[in-house]
């Protein structure tokens, strides 16, 4: 492995060596912007079923509670921090691992770290809310 990369480094070296440095710097901020805000493709997220059951849980207790507006409207105004919420939750990941299931919580966080993780939140939520509203 180590070995493709020093080859690929040095075939990049003899191709741009002949190049100002200028030229190079220009070529580089464009290899380099082409792919500093890529996102995942946009397409439905679909978790894995640890993943689900973590979620239906949670979505679960949140409907029992009647705190699905309030979460509904949280989530969709912090809608681009998921990723940020899911590192946050690693970062705490010792300490929270005395109260809650290390797995459940390892899980959790790790679909946060999915690009569609919100709307599919937001819809099971929407989903819980109508059925528990059937039953009652």
């Amino acid at each position: 492995h180590l070995d493709k990369r020093s080859s690929r480094a040095a075939d990049c070296n003899k191709r741009f060596s002949t190049l100002s440095p200028s030229v190079l710097g220009v070529r580089f901020m464009k290899a380099w912007l082409r792919h500093a805000f890529g996102c995942d493709s946009a397409e439905p997220l679909e978790p894995t079923d640890p993943q689900r059951r973590v979620v239906d849980k949670l979505c679960g207790w949140l409907v029992r509670r009647q705190m699905t507006t309030p979460v509904l409207v949280a989530l969709e105004s912090c809608r681009g921090l998921n990723f940020v919420g899911s590192q946050a939750m690693h970062f705490f990941r010792p300490l929270v691992m005395s109260l809650y299931d290390a797995d459940e919580y390892h899980q959790f966080a790790m679909f946060l770290e999915q690009r569609g993780s919100i709307d599919y939140l937001c819809q099971q939520l929407e989903t819980w809310k109508e059925t528990s509203d059937d039953d009652a």
